[in-house]
């Protein structure tokens, strides 16, 4: 209560820390409210320094703060502070519990959006293990919540490579890289993270099929093209060149 607003942020790691003793006292509602709320903005603090453990730790204090019924009454605070944890365990190299994590927030997210976070950083977490095809099936199972169907394997990939090619092209007609440089931010949310969730494929398309590499950079390109762009866009559009040239030969095009 004396800290000073705009010194909350220095002190939070000892506020949390001091409250987080006396947690079990707690009957108020809004106090254990507004504790597990300083708990996730101490573990974001903390994940921000890489203090992995530090964060791991604050996130589970939160996540401990909160019922079942706080999945209804409170629903971004509890989802916020369990993808925290679960990223959290997964950076601090307790990766099997993180996938336990990942698994049970899936069955918990309400939203196409945050289906789609918990996804992603699955991805990453089977990804780091090497387990491509793994990757691949739960990209695919996600890219269907969004209507996209990814084939499974080669054939499958050639003829979406084939039909991306020409519906790019056909977006790109009349457009300079100078316009696309200028085109407006993707606001989109759902947009910015299935942008995002293709570009997480790129190691595994990279692993598994260089056609599966030129689906995913033509993916991005055309998202890109339809909502703007996004911090991931770049990457599209240098892959989207790279196929260009040394695939097709068009090379005053890449």
């Amino acid at each position: 209560a004396k800290a000073r607003r705009d010194a909350l942020d220095e002190q939070i790691f000892d506020i949390a820390g001091h409250l987080n003793r006396g947690a079990s006292l707690i009957t108020d509602k809004d106090e254990r409210l507004e504790l597990a709320r300083l708990n996730l903005a101490a573990g974001r603090k903390a994940k921000t320094a890489t203090a992995y453990d530090a964060a791991a730790d604050l996130f589970a204090a939160g996540v401990s703060l909160l019922s079942d019924a706080d999945w209804r009454e409170s629903y971004e605070l509890t989802f916020a502070l369990h993808i925290e944890r679960a990223e959290a365990e997964h950076l601090s190299g307790h990766l099997a519990r993180a996938e336990t994590l990942y698994d049970d927030l899936l069955s918990r997210a309400q939203s196409r959006l945050h289906r789609t976070q918990v996804q992603s950083l699955r991805i990453i977490l089977i990804t780091i293990q090497g387990r491509f095809h793994d990757a691949l099936i739960v990209a695919r199972d996600t890219f269907l919540q969004f209507g996209i169907d990814l084939p499974l394997a080669e054939e499958g990939w050639k003829r979406v490579l084939a039909d991306e090619l020409e519906a790019v092209s056909a977006k790109l007609a009349g457009r300079t890289p100078a316009g696309l440089m200028a085109a407006p931010d993707m606001v989109d949310p759902e947009m910015r993270v299935l942008l995002e969730l293709w570009g997480l494929m790129v190691p595994t398309a990279y692993f598994l099929s260089p056609t599966l590499l030129g689906v995913v950079s033509l993916k991005q390109v055309s998202i890109s093209l339809d909502h703007g762009n996004a911090p991931s866009s770049g990457y599209g559009y240098v892959a989207y060149g790279m196929l260009l040239a040394n695939v097709f030969g068009r090379y005053e095009e890449a």
